[in-house]
């Protein structure tokens, strides 16, 4: 393939672009300022994001309502905290509020009994490993929002929580899947198990733009 002649375009301030404006896969969109890419199309830039961030002191839940998830698409949910004074289950999101037709494989490892497997019915959508004592917890997962794709919703995750008393650690990867795939997704509860969790969650969505 031939490079092409004009490697970069310029555009006055205001100036849009889209995909036909390029040359090939080498063209830079550039303005006087600086690399443009407010003009850009969702082709190029991929799909639009926005991002909820949530400070949690000493709660038991936090809910993220006011979502739809057949225009959002999907959702990246992360935490980020401590737990004063250990958890009785895990923390967990709740697609609706919904507890029932998940279902959870947690593949993790620890500081002392290495690599195990669990496959269980679950009340959520799992996003972090429980510990009884004190500990800190930080987990990400991502969660497929849209109906009538498949014969399952899914969620994949994985998480760090280490003790506060030694540093004891569960690395935790985790595959979810949740059977209803006609109820639009409006909200998602994020279950922490405990009134002690202390810091942040935040939610991230992928609109299809």
């Amino acid at each position: 393939m031939a490079w092409p002649s004009a490697r970069f375009k310029s555009a006055a301030a205001g100036g849009s672009w889209t995909p036909t404006d390029m040359n090939g896969v080498q063209d830079m969109f550039i303005r006087a300022g600086g690399i443009l890419n407010a003009d850009l199309s969702t082709e190029v830039l991929g799909p639009k994001k926005s991002v909820i961030v949530q400070h949690i002191s000493a709660q038991t839940s936090y809910t993220f309502s006011g979502l739809d998830g057949n225009a959002d698409y999907g959702y990246e949910l992360t935490v980020m905290g401590s737990i004063a004074t250990g958890m009785a289950s895990a923390v967990e999101v709740r697609p609706n509020g919904v507890t029932t037709s998940m279902t959870m494989v947690r593949h993790f490892n620890d500081s002392s009994l290495g690599h195990a497997v669990h496959t269980v019915a679950s009340t959520g959508l799992e996003v972090a490993l429980p510990h009884t004592t004190p500990c800190v917890v930080n987990g990400h997962i991502q969660i497929a929002a849209k109906t009538g794709v498949g014969s399952f919703r899914s969620g994949i995750a994985h998480s760090t929580t280490i003790r506060d008393s030694d540093g004891y650690t569960y690395d935790t990867h985790y595959a979810s899947r949740w059977s209803d795939v006609t109820t639009n997704i409006t909200s998602l509860v994020v279950y922490f198990g405990t009134p002690a969790f202390t810091g942040w969650v935040s939610l991230r969505k992928l609109a299809e733009a």
